[in-house]
């Protein structure tokens, strides 16, 4: 069965059209380890759209991505009430509550003209664009071997911090791009050149870029309310009333894109 069609939080002219998946679906799905879900993600959206609308995964955003997720998983599920529980700081107490999900669409934001933004630093012209599914793809492929150095080694490890280091630099290459470089028709050897400029700046330098960068990605926000906080990706839920002195909080539940892709 065919899902209603979305429009793609960063571009809402492209309308996308998802089925429902099949068992034989979900046993592919099972064939992609655990900790590739980006991966995972790809292989889901691609198999399961209307090849008359049909665009590459790997080519959406992020935000993008998960929202797809959520979309699907809103009209496939039984039950859209998750019960939530908090300690309150308003009163001290334990609240437990039936949160509707289908509430976060509510929140659901389009991204605020074209998903790029061009800034200036140190005279030169820099195009700041959000992250794509192939680059989710690739960061979780560096996030595991990160993972697997901190398990050999340690996080103290020298092989560790410099990884970790070169991971924060890569995800900061893959939000932008040199002017001076546009017309190299290579994205590879346009990449590599970043790399080499971004190598050789001075650390102050370094930060004010990306101090600008990542300021500059809070315009292009787009999709659900999520915030990154301890590494992980987190649901923004919407205000929840204290039932005792009547203050507002936001609770902040984890997202993982596998909770989100039907399995056996």
């Amino acid at each position: 069965m065919m899902i209603s069609p979305f429009s793609l939080p960063s571009n809402p002219e492209k309308k996308i059209t998802l089925r429902e998946a099949t068992v034989g679906d979900a046993i592919d799905f099972a064939d992609v380890a655990e900790d590739h879900e980006e991966e995972l993600t790809t292989l889901f959206l691609n198999r399961l759209q209307d090849k008359a609308t049909f665009i590459d995964a790997k080519t959406w955003t992020a935000e993008d991505r998960r929202f797809a997720l959520y979309w699907y998983w809103l009209h496939t599920t039984k039950d859209t009430e998750i019960a939530l529980t908090y300690e309150c700081g308003h009163c001290g107490k334990t609240h437990t509550f039936l949160q509707d999900f289908r509430k976060l669409a509510e929140a659901y934001t389009p991204i605020k003209g074209l998903p790029e933004r061009d800034i200036e630093w140190e005279g030169e012209r820099i195009t700041v664009r959000p992250l794509t599914g192939i680059d989710m793809e690739i960061l979780q492929n560096r996030t595991i071997v990160l993972r697997s150095i901190a398990g050999d080694q340690g996080e103290t490890s020298g092989a560790y911090r410099k990884q970790a280091a070169m991971l924060r630099i890569e995800r900061l290459l893959m939000h932008i791009d040199f002017a001076v470089d546009a017309s190299r028709e290579d994205s590879a050897k346009r990449y590599e050149a970043r790399r080499r400029r971004i190598i050789g700046l001075t650390t102050e330098k370094f930060s004010s870029l990306a101090d600008l960068v990542f300021t500059t990605l809070n315009d292009l926000r787009h999709g659900l309310e999520m915030e990154y906080a301890d590494g992980s990706l987190n649901l923004i839920m919407p205000p929840h009333i204290c039932p005792e002195k009547g203050g507002e909080t936001r609770l902040r539940v984890p997202f993982r894109n596998s909770d989100y892709i039907p399995g056996l």
